[in-house]
């Protein structure tokens, strides 16, 4: 698996989760596309991101 750079990971897990809290609630009911994106985003992939972040931190202090 590739590295990604912790900066831009971090900063992922930081302001998904809030762009996503501040989506147009309306809009996201009325579109199906948009509320399995939120869904998608949410369930897959913020968890693999932060799973992603333990093994580089855990990685990091082993060395």
């Amino acid at each position: 698996m590739r590295e990604i750079p912790n900066d831009i990971l971090a900063n992922l897990l930081r302001y998904l989760p809030m762009l996503i809290e501040n989506l147009d609630q309306q809009k996201v009911r009325k579109s199906l596309r948009l509320t399995n994106a939120v869904r998608v985003l949410n369930f897959h992939i913020i968890p693999k991101l932060k799973k992603i972040d333990n093994e580089q931190k855990n990685r990091n202090r082993e060395k």
